[in-house]
């Protein structure tokens, strides 16, 4: 269904559980556009070498904060960054809002977004803390 976006849910044990849709427009895929998404000349290599979907998958990442919400990023047409869906645990979705890929959301937890930021002059990383709000 390549115009839904679907989450299927599974138990701890892999019993099916039930699923997540939600009306999802997919990103055609073209070889240039797959090549030049790729961080490092390696990987534009390997995507230049095999073929391609005719689609981009909905899903980048998947986090799961500690409330049981489901923080989703979708790939949307800007690549530099994700749409990112909150989605309560019966699949109701409360919020969207975009991130850069560059800044990714690692942990979710007390109402804070921890990501994980490069400084571009010197290359070291830091831990940065956002204060969330959920309406």
């Amino acid at each position: 269904m390549s115009d839904h976006l679907l989450i299927r849910k599974y138990d701890a044990d892999g019993d099916y559980k039930g699923a997540i849709y939600h009306p999802f427009e997919h990103l055609e895929m073209s070889r240039e556009s797959a090549i030049h998404s790729q961080g490092t000349p390696f990987l534009a290599d390997l995507v230049s070498q095999n073929e391609v979907p005719d689609i981009w998958p909905a899903i980048d990442q998947m986090l799961v904060d500690d409330e049981g919400r489901l923080w989703v990023a979708t790939i949307v047409e800007n690549f530099s960054i994700h749409e990112w869906w909150v989605l309560e645990d019966n699949g109701e979705l409360i919020a969207r809002f975009e991130w850069p890929r560059d800044e990714p959301i690692v942990v979710i937890k007390d109402g804070m977004i921890y990501t994980r930021e490069t400084d571009e002059d010197t290359g070291l990383q830091q831990v940065v803390r956002y204060r969330i709000e959920l309406s």
